[in-house]
């Protein structure tokens, strides 16, 4: 009786099963990133020259030293970008700040100008 010892195929079985699950859950998406996420797209399908890959869509609370950060568009912003048609976004200058925002320091995005911007 060669190969491996009795008993090991299930406690593999169960070792992958749990790595795989571990790698899944860190892998979450919250409501607040999911809004901002959505919200990130909006913009970019309205408004001309947005990368959206330049906004910080992300909450991380910064631990072993990190520093924490939030979605840069709040639920409220958000909610008021998806208010607004696209020719209102533009006709209202909404676009061009919110460009000229998504150009500032990533992932350190001023969250409270982004609403403010979101909502005028």
């Amino acid at each position: 009786m060669g190969g491996r010892p009795r008993g090991t195929g299930g406690r593999l079985v169960a070792l992958v099963i749990v790595t795989v699950g571990v790698v899944f859950s860190c892998g979450d998406i919250d409501y607040e990133e999911m809004r901002c996420e959505e919200a990130a797209v909006r913009v970019e399908s309205c408004c001309e020259r947005i990368d959206i890959g330049r906004f910080n869509c992300i909450t991380d609370p910064g631990g072993c030293g990190g520093v924490p950060r939030e979605p840069a568009f709040s639920d409220k912003a958000a909610d008021c970008i998806f208010d607004l048609s696209c020719s209102d976004m533009r006709d209202r200058g909404i676009c061009d700040g919110l460009r000229t925002l998504h150009y500032g320091p990533y992932p350190n995005q001023d969250r409270a100008a982004f609403e403010k911007e979101a909502c005028r």
